[in-house]
């Protein structure tokens, strides 16, 4: 992956010169852990669990890696990241086919060295035809964005939401509850030019880790956002720039947004982030701020393949209707947000050449890879962990950090622990 310099907050990423597509050599990973986000293709109606679980792509690769799956599916068509792992059925994109995400993590309030990740490794499969972000009169615009948001969560080691006791809401607003937010159990809407949103970051924060802030726009909002941070200005994030989406609504419902503030600017000890919300359509949003993990996951976005079939019989056909221009719209705006993130955790797999459409590899109904197609597909994927799976990744990722100091009780079983496996050490031969 290049490891050049690009534009983290653009509205567009850096398409040009993208690396050639290859295929890292085997190794041996012993990954603890695989978060599955998106839709493994699997024919039939539930998907996301019951009897064709073991059948998804990603719960071969689970199997090969010998890692425990926790499986987060939704439509083929939205990309969605969702805290209901295992769920029974598939949840669809909203009508009109536009790219949605629906995140409701709690909040991880953490407040010790080191920030670590809860997550791993993460499949996104995301982009699977995803007929409302390309292709004329589309948004492909919305799409970087929404991408950057969900892998920027994804590495998160510690998230807080608009509630928490470091943010200060100044100038008109109100809080609204709702399903589609990015943290928390809601968010925080300003209704003004130039009301604010002022963050405080603690002082025990390490330094050195980007911090992302970011909200939800629905119902047609929108606003553009100038973050300052120590009272200098670092740049915007416009929303209100984007064209229009496929069924006239100005902005696509559930559309996330979040503004990058490079690690390098930050050192140990307070700091004071300011949004100051310009040019707002309804209202602007507001949802959480997070701090990058220490170590985040190894990440991987499997490519959209050919398919050879037509969704006549898709439940909302423009979600599915995808040219193979589209495809590599996709295609190339996946691999560009994942060369931004230069520390190399984040890998687009190139899929097309083990699942061409002529091949004998696809369901009776051309949609969906058979048995030997989703093995060829977790084959390649597991070929990428294996090159890219750390040390570093299995001790600094998926670590819960301690919550509450152990109650004496639990001191005192420890200690009996302790004591008992110090007696077998010396008595074994």
């Amino acid at each position: 992956m290049s490891a050049g310099t690009f534009d983290v907050n653009g509205l567009q990423p850096d398409l040009t010169d993208l690396p050639e597509l290859q295929v890292p050599p085997p190794a041996t990973p012993m990954p603890w852990l695989l978060h599955a986000y998106g839709h493994s293709v699997v024919q039939g109606g539930d998907d996301s669990w019951g009897a064709q679980f073991p059948n998804r792509f990603s719960s071969r690769l689970a199997a090969r890696l010998r890692a425990t799956e926790l499986n987060f599916a939704q439509g083929a068509s939205a990309l969605v990241t969702d805290n209901g792992p295992n769920r029974p059925g598939a949840e669809w994109a909203t009508s009109g086919g536009w790219v949605t995400v629906l995140q409701t993590a709690a909040p991880e309030a953490r407040s010790r060295m080191p920030v670590l990740c809860p997550q791993q490794l993460v499949l996104v499969m995301n982009g699977h035809l995803e007929g409302g972000i390309a292709g004329p009169e589309r948004t492909p615009g919305v799409y970087p964005g929404v991408l950057r948001t969900v892998l920027r969560r994804l590495r998160a080691g510690a998230l807080y939401p608009d509630t928490h006791e470091s943010v200060r809401i100044l100038g008109p607003h109100e809080r609204i509850e709702g399903d589609w937010r990015n943290s928390g159990d809601g968010i925080t809407i300003l209704t003004a030019d130039r009301a604010t949103v002022d963050i405080a970051i603690p002082a025990w924060y390490p330094g050195g880790l980007a911090i992302d802030v970011g909200g939800t726009y629905v119902d047609g909002a929108a606003a553009d956002v100038i973050v300052t941070l120590d009272g200098t200005e670092l740049g915007t994030h416009e929303v209100t720039t984007f064209a229009t989406s496929t069924v006239g609504d100005e902005h696509p419902e559930h559309t996330p947004w979040s503004y990058r503030i490079d690690g390098a600017l930050l050192s140990p000890g307070k700091h004071e982030i300011r949004l100051e919300y310009v040019n707002v359509k309804a209202w602007g949003s507001f949802d959480y701020w997070q701090i990058e993990a220490s170590q985040p996951p190894l990440i991987l976005l499997p490519e959209t393949v050919s398919f050879p079939g037509a969704w006549d019989h898709a439940p909302v056909r423009s979600n599915f209707n995808v040219s193979e221009e589209d495809r590599l719209v996709i295609r190339d705006l996946q691999r560009a947000v994942a060369r931004e993130f230069a520390d190399g955790n984040v890998h687009y797999v190139p899929l097309q050449d083990v699942v061409p459409p002529d091949a004998p590899i696809f369901a009776p109904d051309d949609l969906h890879p058979n048995a030997l197609g989703h093995d060829l597909i977790a084959e390649r994927l597991y070929d990428y962990v294996a090159a890219h799976w750390t040390r570093a990744h299995a001790l600094g990722t998926g670590t819960a950090i301690p919550g509450a100091a152990p109650s004496q009780r639990q001191v005192q079983i420890q200690k009996i622990r302790t004591k008992v496996g110090r007696a077998r050490r010396k008595i074994m031969p």
